[in-house]
This record gives C-alpha cells, sequence and structure tokens, in this order.
C-alpha cells in the first residue's frame, strides 16, 4: 500500500516521504503537506503541515506560512471539507517568528480516514484543489511562480501602518515587541502580534480571494455571536470577535459600517476576517464547543420569547385520555428537559404491567454527599423509573404499585409519577417517606406542573389536541 500512494503522489507532483508511521506529501511549491499518521493497520489521522519551502522567501516568512495557511483553512471550511485547529510553532531563533503551523482538523467527527488508495486519493486531491486554487487567484505566493527570492523589511509607509493599528487598539499591539514587514512580491503588509493571538495582512488579491470562497452557508444569529453550518460542519462566530475586526479595519484605513460588511471564517481555534483589503486572524473560539454554546443560548432565548409571547394562557383537558397518547406527551416533556439525558420506553402502554412506563437517565441533586464543594454542581446522573397515569380523578395511593418495588425490579436509583389529574396527599407523603428512608430520588408532575412545562414548549402541546387544547389571551 505504501508503494502505491508513493506513487500517486508522485503522479500529482507530491514530494513523498516516509519515516516510521508517517507519510508526508508535500506541495513543493507552497511548503504544504499532507500528512498521514498512522493509527493501525486500517486507520490514519490526517493534518495538514506548512513551513518555509527550502531556498525560497529570503529571510523570515511569517506572512507567507500564515497567508498559505488560513487560505488552506478557509478553502476547506468552504467546501464543508473540514474545521481545522491552527497550532503554531515559532521560530526557535526569532521568538516573533511563526515558523510553521500544523492544521489539525477536529471536524467532522469522523478525524481518522481509511489507509486504502481510494481514500488517499481523495485526501490528495482535496490538497491538490486547493494548490490550483492558489496558483489561480495567488500565484505570487507559490514560490515556484515568483521571479527570484523576495525579502520582508521595514519601510516608512509600513512603520505609519503599524503605528496606526498599535494607536487603535494598544491592548493588543506594541510596535516595540511586534513583529511587522512589506514585501514586494507578492505586495504585502504584515503584522503580527507578539504573543501570535492576531495577525493582520494587507493585500488586495488575498482579500479579493477570501471573497471567492464565500457560498453557501446557514446562518443563525444569536445572543453573543453567529452559528454556522456549512456542510456538516457546525461553527460559531463571536459578536466580540467582529468587533475587534472591525477595529482592525477602520484603523488600517477600511472604509467599513459594521459587522455585515466583513468576510468572515470561522476555525476551531480562530476567525478569519476580511474587508476590502485588510485580512485579521484572530485568536477566538469559533468551533464545535463555541457552537453548542452559542446554540443553547439561542435555545434558551427561545424558550424565553415563547415562554412571554406564545405560550398558552390558559388549557383545557379532555375528559378521557387515551394512555398511549399521554406517555407520549409525558416523552417529549422529559426530551425537552435538559436534566434529562436518556428516555427508553418499558413497551407498549397496553402490553405492560410493571409499574413503570419509561425509563430515564436523569441528573438530580445529589443529596447522598457528605458536603457540597464550592466548584461542584452537586448533580449525579441516575436511573429513574417513570410511571404515567391518564386519570381524571385523584390518583391516590391504592393506584399505584409498590414504588420501592418497582424502583428495585427495573435497577434504578429514582422513581416519577407523572398524572393528568392530581396527586392525594396520602400519596405525596408516602414518596417523601421512600426518599428519606431509603435515599431513593422520588418526584411527580401533576396537571399543574404539565401545564407549566406545556407552557414552556408550546410546540409540543400543539401535537397533542386529543389531550388537551391550550387558549392563548383567553380564547
Amino acid at each position: 500500500m505504501e508503494d502505491e500512494i508513493m506513487a500517486l503522489a508522485e503522479d500529482m507532483n507530491f514530494m513523498a516521504h516516509q519515516r516510521g508511521n508517517t507519510t508526508t506529501l508535500r506541495m513543493g511549491c507552497m511548503g504544504l503537506a499532507l500528512v498521514l499518521e498512522r493509527l493501525d493497520d486500517d486507520q490514519v489521522f490526517p493534518y495538514l503541515h506548512c513551513r518555509k519551502p527550502p531556498g525560497a522567501w529570503s529571510g523570515g516568512a511569517s506572512d507567507i506560512i500564515d497567508v498559505t495557511t488560513y487560505m488552506a483553512a478557509a478553502f476547506m471550511n468552504s467546501k464543508g471539507k473540514a474545521s481545522y485547529q491552527l497550532i503554531d510553532h515559532e521560530h526557535p531563533a526569532v521568538s516573533w517568528e511563526l515558523g510553521e503551523r500544523f492544521l489539525a482538523p477536529r471536524q467532522p467527527m469522523n478525524l481518522s480516514i481509511r489507509w486504502d488508495l481510494a481514500s488517499m486519493e481523495h485526501a490528495l486531491m482535496d490538497l491538490w484543489s486547493f494548490g490550483a486554487f492558489m496558483h489561480i487567484n495567488l500565484p505570487e505566493y507559490c514560490p515556484d511562480r515568483a521571479e527570484g527570492e523576495t525579502l520582508a523589511y521595514r519601510s516608512a509607509e509600513l512603520d505609519e501602518w503599524a503605528r496606526q493599528l498599535a494607536h487603535a487598539l494598544p491592548e493588543h499591539f506594541d510596535t516595540d515587541k511586534d513583529c511587522y514587514t512589506v514585501r514586494d512580491s507578492p505586495h504585502n503588509f504584515y503584522y503580527r502580534s507578539a504573543d501570535g493571538e492576531i495577525s493582520i495582512t494587507r493585500d488586495l488579491d488575498v482579500a479579493s480571494t477570501l471573497g471567492m470562497l464565500v457560498g453557501d452557508v446557514e446562518k443563525i444569529a444569536g445572543p453573543e455571536g453567529e452559528i454556522r453550518h456549512v456542510g456538516d460542519l457546525q461553527n460559531a462566530i463571536s459578536y466580540k470577535g467582529l468587533d475587534t475586526a472591525l477595529q482592525i479595519m477602520r484603523a488600517a484605513g477600511e472604509q467599513v459600517g459594521g459587522r455585515e460588511d466583513l468576510t468572515v471564517f470561522p476555525f476551531e481555534n480562530a476567525i478569519l476576517c476580511a474587508g476590502g483589503e485588510t485580512i485579521a486572524l484572530l485568536a477566538n473560539s469559533g468551533g464545535r464547543q463555541a457552537y453548542q454554546e452559542e446554540r443553547e443560548r439561542i435555545i434558551d432565548q427561545y424558550r424565553v420569547i415563547s415562554s412571554t409571547l406564545l405560550a398558552p394562557d390558559s388549557f383545557t383537558w379532555s375528559s378521557k385520555i387515551d394512555g398511549q397518547e399521554f406517555e407520549d406527551l409525558v416523552r417529549e416533556l422529559l426530551e425537552a428537559d435538559p436534566f434529562v439525558l436518556q428516555v427508553r420506553s418499558a413497551g407498549p402502554a397496553r402490553e405492560r404491567d410493571g409499574g413503570k412506563d419509561l425509563l430515564i437517565k436523569q441528573l438530580v441533586p445529589g443529596f447522598r454527599k457528605a458536603r457540597w464543594d464550592a466548584d461542584d454542581s452537586n448533580l449525579q446522573e441516575i436511573p429513574v423509573v417513570v410511571q404515567c397515569k391518564a386519570m381524571a380523578s385523584t390518583v391516590g395511593v391504592s393506584d399505584v404499585r409498590e414504588i420501592r418495588d418497582v424502583i428495585e425490579d427495573a435497577g434504578a436509583q429514582g422513581f416519577l409519577l407523572v398524572t393528568s389529574s392530581r396527586v392525594s396527599s396520602a400519596l405525596t407523603n408516602r414518596l417523601d417517606a421512600i426518599r428519606d428512608k431509603n435515599g431513593f430520588h422520588t418526584d411527580w408532575w401533576d396537571r399543574h406542573q404539565l401545564e407549566v412545562l406545556l407552557r414552556r414548549n408550546p410546540h409540543i402541546v400543539r401535537r397533542y389536541p386529543s389531550i388537551v387544547q391550550p387558549h392563548i389571551d383567553g380564547t
């Protein structure tokens, strides 16, 4: 297999190198490589690596490595191929200079690929496509197209540009410590903060080329940022990061009105923002974790809006409720509960006889703990039996089987009773006694609690008109 892959790489003009369990397939013109690290006999972990190509770019090449890698990350993101984490290694001798950068894929979730010719050809073709894109649109960033070596240096115009940036964002930039250079070919200005948190490129061609990569993106605005879907990739962009980018654009002389004027690409640990000729790469969480956090904020916001504007004022319950339908309603309410991690049915409602309708895994207060920890939420996950009672009359002790036996028979640690009517005081006392005496978690939802939950989830109540009818504004 190794020989076949090496032959394939050679046919596609990649420089192939095998060492131990690692195969490196490098695009010599850009110093960008696909690295395949063997995990076992069948799987490899693919990532990208960029360094200065030997014999090219006299002096420092931070700008070339930066542009090449963020263009690669933006290209793959725009195609829905991968969302990368950018990992920097500084030059061993020059602390502020970018020596090499790794691009580790964090999305999609299945990060490894098969060690076979078809998979390798697919991975190589993705990188080859990016190389072709760069040669067509940014040929000066490909050394084999450059006329001789070009040196990054200082100039009076550059110094003034850097001074304006540092003056506008003194918390980020310090011209006495940061790296900033100008290059003739490609003609760019480049600024990189000493901590590596922000880099800025002024290059009209790069900014224009990034604009070409903007494709079909599904966007949802949230309270603190915007979540984005491109294929299976899930990313987020914080408004705080966008506002920092706007400050940079304006300090660089860009005529930008607001966030909508920026071309933006989210990566796992950074966001890339481009204006008319200025590009800023900002260390800013934009990956799956940021996506999940903003998604939860959007859901919470939706719940608040729904409960305020769309929640029913009152309900009318049917006099006769089908047991299976009621169980389905309860199941949906449990699945909407953030403290319920899993819901399973114990079987069809009409075929059961054991006091258990649903089995759930739930986060409950850890009341058995000896003490509370300041940094501990004191929640623990336990299995809980759920019993559903679709009754018109009050549910009493005689309507529920021996609760402790039900819990133990199911191998659970808790019991939840859900009824469409009321729960007698004798039964609630029994539930409290079981909790206090046996250490089991016990709880109950009566009609009042169900109506509270239905107001929080108006989309659910509308699916069960044969059980309960919601009324808004007294209608």
